[in-house]
């Protein structure tokens, strides 16, 4: 039934009684039958342009604390190379004594290719896992019907009933398909990162 046919059906539960006690019974049922569906359509639209806008809220939060902590990461690894210079001309110490300063100073350095800031942002979500799991409990309520052309909807399935298991790691061997943007987070070696990043 089209949902025009349907909206009109759901409007009359709210005429007058006088009238609704006119009308037979199977009709009445009917007309509450579709405003409690059309109630629900309305309902869950509502709750669904609100994730939405928790989404990019999350989202938006995430690239703004990215920004902030590339700014810093800036800063200190200009820091770095300016003590790594001072140490270079400094000429009243030993160079064994330089070398060892400067290997104190580049053992923190990250051994891996700088990310781009939208790696970063994923990586800054998957860190803000408590607000993401609470996004993500009433969208499971709904009960969304699978289809298997939509892998989002595997992924909140699974990443719903690991958590309702308690698990706080994601198995290796699982084999929810992920975006390529994602890959990385869910199939490395952090395997609690890697389950935060599958509900991220």
């Amino acid at each position: 039934m089209p949902i025009e046919k349907q909206r009109a059906y759901a409007a009359h539960p709210g005429s007058p009684s006088c009238k609704v006690r006119e009308l037979k019974a199977s009709t009445r049922t009917i007309e509450l039958i579709f405003f409690l569906r059309v109630t629900l359509l309305e309902l869950t639209d509502a709750l669904l342009y609100q994730t939405g806008r928790r989404v990019s809220d999350l989202v938006r939060q995430a690239y703004g604390r990215t920004t902030v902590r590339q700014a810093r990461s800036a800063i200190e690894y200009r820091q770095q190379l300016v003590a790594i210079r001072t140490l270079v001309h400094d000429s009243e110490r030993t160079a064994q004594e330089r070398l060892d300063d400067r290997d104190k100073l580049l053992e923190h350095l990250v051994d891996r290719p700088p990310a781009s800031h939208a790696a970063s942002v994923r990586e800054t979500l998957t860190d803000d896992h408590h607000r993401i799991r609470n996004l993500l409990a009433p969208l499971r309520e709904l009960g969304f019907v699978e289809r298997d052309a939509e892998p989002s909807l595997r992924q909140l399935d699974r990443g719903g009933t690991l958590h309702d298991s308690g698990a706080t790691e994601l198995p290796p061997d699982c084999d929810v398909p992920v975006s390529c943007a994602w890959h990385d987070l869910v199939q490395g070696d952090d395997r609690a990162r890697a389950l935060r990043a599958l509900e991220a």
